[in-house]
This record gives C-alpha cells, sequence and structure tokens, in this order.
C-alpha cells in the first residue's frame, strides 16, 4: 500500500506544500575521444520516471475530517485506483476552503513565481472556479472529455461552462429548500399569500454570509424575470415591493421572528428540525438529517409564486496540468472518481449531494426526484456583485422591515436612494 490517505489527511497542515516528482539522471554517453573530431557526440534524452506522481488537493469541506467511515472510502477508492494504473501515483494533499493558505489563495501565489508547485488535480467552489478561470490559472478541458450534457441536469452542466468552454467537472452540489416534520395538515402551497393565510410560521437564515441574505436573495429574484441568466445583481423596484410586503405581513403576524436576522446559516438552527418548524436547510442539512433517522417532509423556499426554486452552489474538479503523460494521467483520475458508485458512496459519506443525475438516483430516488424540480429554476451565485452597493440596499431594506424599524414602503424607498435609483 503506497499510502494510508485517511491518517495522512490528518497529520497534514492546510500550509504544506506538494513536492515535485525527481527526474532520474541521464547516464553521461561514454565518448572515444580518438574519434570525436569525426564524430557529434549526442545529447542524453530525458527519461521519463516509469511512475508519475499526481499532485491532488482536497478542501478541508470535502474532506470528510469528522467521519471515519469518509476517510476510509476516500482510501480504498485511491487505492483502487493506484492498483488499477500502477504506472501513476496519488499525491494527496488537504488544503483550506477558504482563507490563508486556501487552494484558491495559493494558487494564485504560486503561478507565477513557483507554477511547479500546483496540484495537477484540485477541487475548487464554483465561486473559486470563476475566479480562478479569470485569472488564467485553469485551462480549459478537451471537447467531450468528462463532461457530457446527458449526465448532468441543465443547470449543473452550465456550471462547468465559461465563455462558450468547459473547465471543471461538477461533482458535490448545494442547494437550499425547506425541510419540516410531517404535520397532520401538510403544508400544500409555498406561495406568499397562501402561506399568509394559513398562518405558516418559517424559520431561514436571515443574516448575510456576503452581503445579502441567500433566501432573501432567492425570493428577490424569482420575482425578477429572467433573472437566472444574469451576471450582475439589479435593483428592481416591483421585484423588491413585492418581497418586502410578504415580510412586513409575515412580521406583524409573529411568523418571522427577528432573530432569523442572527442566524447567517441553516445549521444554526438544527434543533428546529426537532419541534417540527418548517426551516429552510441546504441540501447537505438534509441529508445529514436522514442520516440521523429523522423523518423529513421537503418543501420550497416561499416566494410570490411559489414554484420550485432554489440557490445552486456546488464543487468541480479541475485539471490544472498541461504537460506531458501528467494531464492525461490526471484526466483518468478525475474519470475514476467520476463514476456513479464511487461518487454516490462518497458523497453520502460527507452528506453532499453528487452532481451526476444516475449519482443522485442512486443516492435516493425519492430526494432525487424533488431536487429535479428545483434544478429547472435554479440560480447560481453573483460573486461579483454580492457585496456591493445594491446587495447592501436590499440587505437593509428586509431587515428594517424584519424588525419593525420600517414599513415596506419606507423600506422601498431607502433602498432606492441608496442604490442610487
Amino acid at each position: 500500500m503506497r499510502h494510508i490517505l485517511y491518517l495522512c489527511i490528518l497529520a497534514l497542515v492546510v500550509a504544506c506544500t506538494p513536492s515535485t516528482a525527481t527526474l532520474p539522471t541521464p547516464t553521461p554517453a561514454v565518448i572515444d575521444v580518438a574519434s570525436t573530431a569525426q564524430t557529434p557526440v549526442a545529447t542524453p534524452t530525458p527519461v521519463e520516471p516509469s511512475v508519475i506522481t499526481l499532485h491532488v488537493w482536497l478542501p478541508d469541506a470535502l474532506a470528510g475530517l469528522d467521519s471515519v467511515e469518509a476517510g476510509d472510502v476516500l482510501s480504498e477508492q485511491i487505492s483502487s485506483f493506484e492498483t488499477a494504473y500502477p504506472d501513476i501515483e496519488i499525491d494527496l494533499r488537504l488544503r483550506a476552503t477558504t482563507g490563508s493558505g486556501s487552494i484558491l489563495e495559493t494558487m494564485r501565489s504560486a503561478a507565477g513565481v513557483a507554477p511547479s508547485a500546483l496540484p495537477d488535480v484540485t477541487l475548487l467552489r464554483y465561486s473559486d472556479f470563476r475566479a480562478a478561470i479569470a485569472a488564467g490559472l485553469v485551462p480549459p478541458l478537451e471537447e467531450g472529455v468528462l463532461v457530457t450534457e446527458e449526465s448532468f441536469a441543465p443547470s449543473i452542466y452550465i456550471m462547468s461552462i465559461v465563455d462558450g468552454q468547459v473547465y471543471g467537472v461538477p461533482v458535490a452540489l448545494q442547494l437550499l429548500h425547506v425541510a419540516y416534520r410531517e404535520r397532520a395538515v401538510p403544508i400544500e402551497s409555498w406561495r406568499f399569500t397562501d402561506l399568509l393565510d394559513a398562518q405558516i410560521p418559517v424559520l431561514f437564515p436571515g443574516a448575510p454570509a456576503s452581503g445579502i441574505s441567500p433566501v432573501f436573495l432567492l425570493q428577490y429574484l424569482t420575482a425578477v424575470a429572467d433573472t437566472n441568466t444574469a451576471t450582475a445583481l439589479t435593483l428592481y423596484e416591483p421585484a423588491l415591493r413585492a418581497t418586502l410586503r410578504y415580510y412586513e405581513r409575515a412580521a406583524a403576524a409573529n411568523l418571522v421572528p427577528t432573530d432569523v436576522l442572527e442566524y447567517d446559516t441553516p445549521e444554526r438552527y438544527h434543533d428546529a428540525l426537532l419541534d417540527g418548524s418548517a426551516v429552510v436547510v441546504t441540501s447537505e442539512m438534509y441529508l445529514g438529517a436522514l442520516q440521523e433517522n429523522l423523518d423529513l417532509a421537503t418543501g420550497y423556499v416561499p416566494t410570490v409564486d411559489g414554484e420550485p426554486a432554489t440557490l445552486l452552489d456546488g464543487w468541480l474538479w479541475v485539471v490544472l496540468s498541461e504537460n506531458g503523460g501528467r494531464r492525461p494521467a490526471a484526466l483518468e483520475f478525475v474519470q475514476w472518481m467520476m463514476a456513479t458508485e464511487r461518487q454516490t458512496t462518497y458523497m453520502q459519506t460527507i452528506h453532499m449531494l453528487p452532481a451526476t443525475q444516475a449519482a443522485q438516483q442512486a443516492l435516493n430516488p425519492a430526494y432525487a426526484a424533488f431536487i429535479n424540480g428545483l434544478l429547472q429554476n435554479a440560480y447560481l451565485p453573483l460573486p461579483d456583485s454580492l457585496d456591493g452597493t445594491t446587495a447592501r440596499a436590499l440587505q437593509t431594506a428586509f431587515a428594517s422591515v424584519i424588525n419593525g424599524q420600517s414599513s415596506a414602503n419606507d423600506a422601498l424607498e431607502a433602498a432606492l436612494a441608496q442604490s442610487g435609483n
């Protein structure tokens, strides 16, 4: 066994730097001095290593560090790859997902001064994936390699494409929806007006992890026509008015507690699932709850029309290696890890939703059918505008209505003024 992966993951520090493979030193040619005048000396041809060492970076968010099973599964999958491809060896390194020493930050630092320190293969979150491509750090994939439209829902396939070229392979997804314990009267509509009439409270993260609450952002976007193809956040008065009026009425009826403004992620109120509340969850949180044997019904994030919609985020494999046999070897590794059985098995251990339709079906057929509706109207992150003036104006208006400081009309006027409209 050439590695004991799980122990290596726990032992590695986030800032470690992968080593580079060493080429064998060519044997000097033996030269006949007497014939040097007549016979030119041949330049030795570099010898390719018999075993290629692929450097693979894994973000800690997908490492399953709190799960012995995840480490065992990943170790077995990579060991099986090395057995199937004896001329390829995997050097797996753990990297931080965000902050100092993160994958994107390290890629940017190494690209100019030590390109040999870059990995051959890594996983990037969607926003980092786009940023890395914009910085020229990720080469496009060969046409028809690894990513096909048949394997993914259209909204997921779009994640892999930038300017008409495929750059990455979606592998793990994160999306938003509602979950709740079964109740005597099921929730049949997620339309704003119907939820108000039925007096159904919904708990959700109202604080912004980045500029604006993700739930409020989704509700606002669904009220704006054709926004799921937009690349920037703009202020559209009718959409903001409709969304703020819902929260004005919901707050007055005590259907939205003011403490939602203290939550920036659904994981902060995990225990609310136990008391039967309807809560906005991530797919990761929902799949984890199923592992805890919680019997949960699913629903949609409340919107103006009540139709299925979600914010979609995720992780993609990217291949950075461009030289010699390393790129084909890297492509073989990604293809191996994307096999339906392996993708399903590992994603199950870390409670993530696999990207391919086949793996989703294998993981949980009922959940796959549910999310298929959500993915018909999925909104990808708009990372360039979620910390801008418009985002702050929208969040300020939303928060002022929730905590009772402003009416919907006053908050709307303030948002228009703040954003310059």
